[in-house]
């Protein structure tokens, strides 16, 4: 009975975790809260609320609220994106984030 279980319990994970991966606004949630090998997470400077303005942890500058809903402004300039994935994930994770990743993030931000 255990080993059923555990193998149940398996097989729901890596049905949950196919989901995730085909549901972009949850992989970009995922991607988004994230801490990778420097631990640092977005979430760190934007906030879990995402309604309501963020602050950088070593500048203490405001950030803007992300969500579209609050903030309509917000994704309106392809350049004005790209240039912040790239500062943003080479500083929160140590690279720059891939086309994949900037879009799933981007479909959750904007699902907001």
């Amino acid at each position: 009975m255990i080993k059923k279980i555990g193998l149940l319990s398996f097989m729901l994970l890596v049905l949950n975790q196919s989901a995730i991966a085909n549901n972009p606004i949850q992989t970009g949630k995922s991607l988004w809260d994230q801490r990778i090998s420097i631990g640092r997470s977005c979430a760190d400077c934007h906030g879990k609320d995402l309604t309501r303005k963020g602050k950088h942890v070593k500048t203490n500058k405001v950030i803007k609220p992300m969500a579209l809903s609050v903030n309509p402004k917000r994704y309106t300039k392809p350049k004005k994106i790209e240039k912040w994935f790239k500062r943003n994930c080479k500083w929160t994770w140590g690279r720059e984030c891939t086309a994949l990743e900037k879009d799933q993030m981007l479909q959750y931000l904007k699902s907001l």
